[in-house]
């Protein structure tokens, strides 16, 4: 039977799911939810079939240093969170719901800690009106995070 490494994995989001490919409930991949019975069987069997070359820990990658793949933030004994005002929140906001919809990132419910979000006006194109002149080619009004 395959070892694998415990897990403590948050709650997926509704279009994730946690399936094994090995057996006893090993070896754990997050597939879409979203597939087909027929389609998520052929993708579990072709997952199963090439497993051995799936890295399950930073250990099993050969030429890759625990340094260099993780960072330890360290924090005095009475560090505590804090959450400062975000200007801008309504930007903030849009931009998050986006990434969210998108399924690029995900919401956890169970942490204290916030990463400060800083937000940047997007570049606007500059063009040369008729008087030779630069002008804007489009408004700017949208930023980047």
């Amino acid at each position: 039977m395959e070892k694998a490494p415990k897990l403590e994995l948050k709650t997926l989001p509704k279009h994730m799911k946690c399936v094994y490919l090995g057996e006893c409930e090993t070896l754990s991949v997050i597939i879409t939810n979203y597939l087909m019975a027929t389609r998520e069987e052929q993708l579990l069997r072709v997952l199963r079939e090439h497993k051995t070359t799936i890295r399950w820990t930073l250990t099993n990658i050969k030429g890759i240093s625990r340094a260099i793949c993780m960072h330890r933030i360290l924090l005095k004994d009475d560090a505590k969170p804090v959450r400062e005002p975000q200007s801008k929140l309504k930007v903030v906001m849009k931009e998050i719901l986006k990434l969210v919809h998108q399924g690029i990132i995900y919401q956890i419910y169970d942490s204290q800690w916030v990463s400060p979000i800083h937000m940047v006006p997007k570049n606007t194109s500059l063009t040369t009106n008729k008087h030779n002149e630069l002008v804007p080619a489009r408004v700017q009004n949208d930023y980047k995070m």
